[in-house]
Parts: C-alpha cells; sequence; structure tokens
C-alpha cells in the first residue's frame, strides 16, 4: 500500500471551522465573541486558497518491536512507549506524512497571524482525522505513535521520511527533524487485532520530554 492523496479542502471547512472556534473560546455567546467569529469567518477565502491537503501514507509488513525499539523495514525508533504495546496484537504499520500547506502570514496582523494558525492547525486535525477514518475502514487501528508523540524526539522524522514518498506531498524536513510548512505531521499508526489496549490518553497529552517518563506515575506503574 502506497498512496499519495490530494484531498478536497472544501470538503473539511466546516469541520475545520468548528475547531477553530473551539480551540479559540470563540464558541462561546455573546456580542464580544459574535464580532471574533465574524473576523475569523472572514478569512475564509484566503485560508481556502492557502489550504493544500494532502496526505503520503504506505503501509508495512516488515515490523518488529524489541523493547524500547522499533524497526520497519529497517529503519529503527526509540520511544519508551513501544515497550508498553501488546506486540503480540500488532499486525501491521502504516507510516505517514501530511499536510495542509502554508498558513505563514508573517505580513499580516498580529490577529491574522493567529487566526491562521488556528485555521492550519484545524486543517491538519481533519486531515488526520480522515486518515483515521480509511484506515480503520480496514482494520482497527492503534493511536498515533512518530516524532513528536509519547516522548519520541523530533529528529526521528529524518528516519520516518525514509519510509513515505515525502516528495509527493510537497514538504521540506530539516536535518534537525521540522517539517516545513509548519503545519504538517509524520507518524506511524499500527494495525491491530480487537485484543489491543491502547496506551493511556494521559500518555498521547503529554507534554514533557522522553526524560521525564521516570518521573510519571503511568511509567511507574506499567
Amino acid at each position: 500500500m502506497i498512496e499519495s492523496i490530494v484531498l478536497d479542502k472544501t470538503t473539511f471547512y466546516q469541520q475545520a471551522y468548528q475547531r477553530v472556534l473551539s480551540v479559540s473560546g470563540l464558541d462561546r455567546p455573546g456580542a464580544k465573541y459574535e464580532r471574533m467569529r465574524k473576523v475569523a469567518d472572514s478569512l475564509r477565502a484566503e485560508v481556502e486558497e492557502r489550504a493544500e491537503l494532502k496526505i503520503a501514507i504506505t503501509g508495512y509488513d516488515d515490523v518488529s518491536i524489541e523493547g524500547e525499539t522499533l524497526t520497519i523495514q529497517g529503519e529503527t525508533f526509540k520511544c519508551k512507549a513501544f515497550s508498553r504495546l501488546e506486540t503480540a496484537h500488532i499486525k501491521r504499520a502504516y507510516v505517514y506524512l501530511l499536510t495542509a500547506g502554508d498558513f505563514a502570514c508573517t505580513e499580516r496582523s498580529m490577529v491574522d497571524q493567529v487566526y491562521y494558525d488556528f485555521w492550519g492547525t484545524a486543517f491538519v486535525e481533519e486531515a488526520e482525522h480522515y486518515m483515521d477514518r480509511v484506515l480503520s475502514e480496514e482494520s482497527r487501528c492503534s493511536e498515533h505513535f512518530g516524532p513528536g508523540y509519547f516522548g519520541m524526539p523530533v529528529v526521528a522524522m529524518n528516519q520516518l521520511k525514509n519510509l513515505v514518498d515525502w516528495n509527493s506531498v510537497g514538504v521540506t524536513i530539516r536535518s534537525t527533524g521540522f517539517i516545513e510548512p509548519v503545519k504538517s505531521s509524520g507518524g506511524i499508526i499500527f494495525q491491530v487485532d480487537e485484543a489491543y489496549t491502547p496506551l493511556p490518553t494521559a500518555c498521547g497529552e503529554c507534554r514533557g520530554s522522553a526524560a521525564s517518563c521516570r518521573l510519571c506515575m503511568l511509567y511507574k506503574n506499567k
């Protein structure tokens, strides 16, 4: 399975708009928030012009996990979370890279820059949800892993890019692992059986580094 997908951005506008309102707090009642919602909505034409939703995804059967090390087609990834996975229930891995396009607008006012940032993040999240839905139609899938998830260093994106057609989505990956445009993401999703137990949600939402895992109650109680 090797796919590059260009999404129809217009079909994601309404869902992305609702995410913008929720994240920014503009879904609250009152005349003040109504005025701010109009500002966010006024950027629709520009946002749709900038948005370029693209996904590259590849499936692999050559997958092994030994302790904290995941190996996919010869590329290795280190992450403490891997040692907690029920490897017997993992069938294969999907490696993906996606982008929502370039939402940088440094020439605009600070208010516009904040709204553009909200819009870009919302489109990335909608693209991720679309991908999750498509993969789930084939089989049950795990949570997302990869650079920036569960304490894995961002620099690991340099290994991940060797497993997916990253050029097809029009991004640049720096030696540090950071992706440009910024409103992009990459990671790994496992195809799993029905007996698979996801890791605690708190790990996925953790803002700590890998070095802080040993101080975490979830780590101590594993």
